[in-house]
């Protein structure tokens, strides 16, 4: 049996990856594929893309093919389906879309994995070795959810040994290549943890934690750290950078203490993560930044979300001004970059919301970013419930990429907010006139020539390089030996 696991937009994608190792140590033969990349996918997946996987796989009658997806890739899953079912192949759906509309997923998907999908795949394709097709559906059975408590049995996955096919706009790319590249830097994305302690009302975990009947602390499921490390040994002369993606890399601090010490004995690569504020409360963060600071941590993505403490409490998510204050000045003085993560365009937000977060990011010490998303509302979630008894018109796509049309002036004032030559006091005062017609014209014009052109990715990196002059030489000599 030959199996094909497809995942859209990123070819990261470190979950089908663990998955797909899990299964070839199991002695099965799997080829991944990586369908598109964020930045070209704007309403649909090309058929081309979808033409192409179809050409190179060949999908045949017994053949299992995996697509995990979330919500904005629904349809292209559906014609993906559609395209590989002619062949007489199976086509099993996993991921967060699955796992939360099972029965939306039934109409064109053969069987659907909720949750965890290593082990539950695993008992699906060896039942299918063996000719015994399971009852079409959610496997093992309906309304199944896969938890799995330890995520230290699995392998990690594994660059190089066997190639991975990336398919943009129809052309066929086969790579051994480690993902992803910030211009020269290669930067390996990593989890030493899943599950977050936190239930914000406009993120997937609450819905998680209710299906698992685990809460809080209990949802976290650490690796061990010599997997961890054993993982970043296996990458580490063929990149430049670490970015330890969980969803709090700060939930325990003893831990960390202990990490990062290995961390910096075995593996000695800058690297960046992300963190809560909550987190944070109480703990002496000059220690936390120098703990971080030693160990070659070199940017922190921390999420503000909105600084109005009515939209806070909206969001299930604690907020503090002055606490967020102080731990950016602690990074800031340990010249660890920060960006802070924004959500915009909520419809539950009035102008005083808004500008409780325009005046915050105003008090930000430089340097900084500010990644900013717009509010999406996926099906069930609690916000979305909490939307409809409130009556607010939404659309359940959870299309992220379909934004509006026009910037609006706190969009703006936080985009130049992150420009360090732009007084602070010139943006407060030109926000506070927005009502005059003369200042969102000013603002608009700025924002369009300054915020729109100016490389703040590229002069972060300039930063970090200053502090890490590594940063970039490393590339630059690992490219001239090889």
């Amino acid at each position: 049996m030959r199996i094909a696991l497809v995942a859209f937009e990123n070819e990261i994608a470190w979950g089908i990856r663990h998955i797909a190792e899990f299964l070839r140590s199991k002695g099965h033969k799997v080829s991944l594929y990586f369908l598109e990349r964020y930045a070209n996918v704007k309403r649909k997946m090309p058929s081309a893309t979808i033409a192409s996987f179809v050409n190179d796989f060949h999908p045949q009658k017994g053949d299992v093919v995996g697509i995990s997806f979330m919500t904005p890739y629904l349809e292209d899953t559906r014609k993906l389906a559609k395209a590989v079912k002619k062949s007489g192949a199976f086509v099993v759906v996993g991921g967060i879309h699955p796992t939360i509309m099972p029965e939306e997923c039934a109409t064109f998907a053969d069987f659907i994995i909720r949750g965890a999908g290593e082990e539950s795949l695993l008992s699906l394709v060896e039942q299918l070795m063996k000719g015994k097709t399971p009852p079409k559906g959610v496997f093992p059975r309906d309304n199944a959810f896969w938890f799995t408590e330890d995520v230290t049995k699995f392998p990690y996955p594994r660059y190089g040994i066997i190639e991975d096919t990336v398919i943009v706009k129809g052309k066929i790319k086969k790579t051994s290549e480690v993902p992803r590249k910030v211009g020269p830097v290669v930067r390996y994305q990593t989890f030493t943890s899943f599950g977050c302690p936190y239930s914000c009302a406009y993120c997937v975990n609450p819905l998680l934690q209710r299906f698992s009947g685990k809460f809080g602390r209990k949802f976290v499921r650490r690796r061990k750290s010599s997997v961890v490390l054993a993982e970043l040994r296996h990458v580490r002369d063929r990149i430049d950078t670490v970015m330890f993606e969980d969803e709090d890399f700060l939930t325990d601090y003893s831990w960390l203490v202990a990490f990062l010490k290995s961390y910096k004995k075995k593996i000695n690569l800058p690297f960046s993560c992300l963190a809560t504020p909550i987190t944070l409360k109480g703990m002496d963060l000059d220690r936390v930044a120098e703990v971080l600071q030693k160990a070659k941590c070199v940017s922190i993505s921390i999420g503000i979300q909105s600084a109005s403490p009515r939209t806070s409490k909206l969001f299930h998510r604690y907020f503090n001004k002055e606490n967020l204050i102080s731990l950016a000045r602690a990074f800031s003085k340990k010249g660890i970059m920060v960006t802070y993560d924004v959500i915009t365009e909520n419809p539950f937000e009035d102008e005083q919301d808004v500008s409780e977060t325009v005046d915050t990011v105003l008090s930000l010490p430089h340097p900084f970013t500010v990644n900013m998303f717009y509010l999406t509302f996926f099906p069930r979630y609690v916000l979305t419930e909490e939307a409809h008894r409130r009556g607010i018109s939404i659309t359940m796509g959870g299309d992220t990429r379909v934004h509006k049309k026009k910037i609006s002036m706190g969009e703006w004032i936080i985009q130049l907010a992150q420009i360090p030559f732009i007084p602070k006091k010139v943006l407060r005062y030109l926000y506070r006139k927005r009502s005059e017609r003369w200042s969102r014209i000013m603002v608009s014009v700025f924002g369009r020539v300054l915020a729109s052109t100016s490389p703040l990715k590229w002069l972060m990196m300039f930063r970090i390089f200053l502090k890490h002059p590594g940063f970039v030489f490393r590339p630059v000599a690992r490219r001239f030996i090889s």
